[in-house]
């Protein structure tokens, strides 16, 4: 008997600590919602916010539940942030303090209010109630599959049962980095470093639900749900209204830019120097720079959790082999290794259309520079 009556006086004890959080708000006089912060200025805020307004009339009060919560505090964080070990968490806010943020940001905050029957509010009450408990509103994030919208596309999903269905799933075809590339037209560095980070995983195709990992598309996507043969979303409101122009100058130096006038100034000191101490020079900084390039791209291959960064082909031209090999091969003048590279580097610009993994446009005058030298280093050293 008393291996029984422990586990159940937990059970009780559990539970109590879920109604606690959840005992002030009544589902006949709440509303539940959806809130959708718009993009901001800075790298991090590129692709917008998502997070539950749970509002009670009765006791007054106003609850935002957000999932994209993690503590500066954490002991090795920048090392668990950069290996993608980095737990994010479940917080909870008041509306006005979540409003905060976005006054100051001068972004846009737009609620759906969702159209729910008393059962399904409770059934989502009582889990953010429940996921908010310290034992389990911590969650290992990952940007394309598991990030503060994908959850909240969960929570309604499935807590709203089998009530809920989408009337319509038909959806472009597009892959994730695609989806990427829409908000980071005005950025263009951030958009070559991304490509040059991110992997095969993110050229595959985003299906309807998994597009909702950008904010945006959660409201959308979740903007074409049924609940109970009614639509999910009854109204629409704007919170705060949209004051942030996002700057459309991208300025001259692009990355494509700056790599052509990197080509044009490669070829010219290939064909006009002609001290070979400077030419191997530099070949030698040429091929160090690519070989560390290939290790960074191969510690987050291996070394992290960052799904999305792993599988990058880029280590095709960007390898790590470089900063042993290369040296050797100015040494020796091992013509077989130009060589292969050279047909690498070929390889890569005949097939840059069809090939699987999306290059950035800025790739191709790379490719041409390396092509370049290699070329250099077995018809004309």
């Amino acid at each position: 008997m008393l291996k029984i009556k422990y586990p159940i006086l937990l059970l009780i004890l559990f539970w109590s600590n879920v109604n606690l959080l959840s005992q002030n708000l009544s589902p006949a006089s709440s509303t539940i919602s959806l809130l959708t912060a718009s993009p901001g200025e800075e790298l991090y805020t590129t692709f917008g916010h998502s997070a539950i307004r749970i509002q009670d009339t009765l006791s007054g009060s106003d609850i935002v539940y957000n999932y994209g919560i993690f503590n500066f505090r954490t002991p090795n964080f920048y090392q668990k942030f950069i290996r993608g070990k980095l737990m994010y968490q479940l917080g909870r806010q008041q509306l006005n303090s979540f409003l905060d943020v976005y006054t100051r940001e001068n972004r846009k905050v737009t609620e759906r209010v969702m159209n729910l029957t008393d059962s399904q509010k409770a059934a989502v009450i009582n889990f953010l109630a429940q996921n908010y408990l310290p034992e389990n509103r911590e969650y290992l994030y990952d940007f394309f599959y598991d990030n503060c919208a994908s959850r909240i596309r969960d929570v309604v999903e499935i807590e709203l049962g089998a009530g809920f269905e989408y009337s319509d799933t038909s959806n472009r075809k597009v892959t994730f980095r695609q989806l990427l590339d829409e908000y980071l037209i005005t950025m263009p560095w951030a958009d070559f470093g991304i490509d040059l980070i991110l992997g095969l995983k993110a050229d595959k195709r985003a299906s309807f639900r998994h597009q909702m990992f950008l904010p945006d598309y959660l409201e959308s996507n979740l903007n074409k749900g049924k609940v109970n043969y009614k639509p999910l979303f009854s109204e629409s409101t704007t919170l705060l209204p949209y004051q942030f122009q996002p700057n459309t100058s991208v300025g001259f130096f692009t990355p494509l830019v700056v790599m052509i006038l990197l080509l044009l100034g490669t070829a010219l000191f290939t064909f006009l120097v002609q001290n070979k101490i400077l030419q191997n020079t530099f070949d030698v900084f040429l091929f160090l720079v690519l070989g560390m390039m290939g290790c960074v791209f191969l510690f987050m291959w291996f070394g992290t959790d960052h799904q999305a960064c792993h599988q990058n082909v880029n280590m095709l031209w960007a390898n790590p082999l470089y900063l042993f090999l290369a040296p050797f091969a100015l040494i020796k003048n091992w013509r077989w290794f130009w060589w292969s590279i050279l047909r690498i580097s070929g390889a890569l610009l005949l097939l840059f259309p069809i090939f699987p993994q999306q290059y950035h446009l800025a790739f191709i005058p790379i490719f041409l520079l390396i092509g370049l030298r290699c070329w250099y280093r077995v018809f004309k050293h």
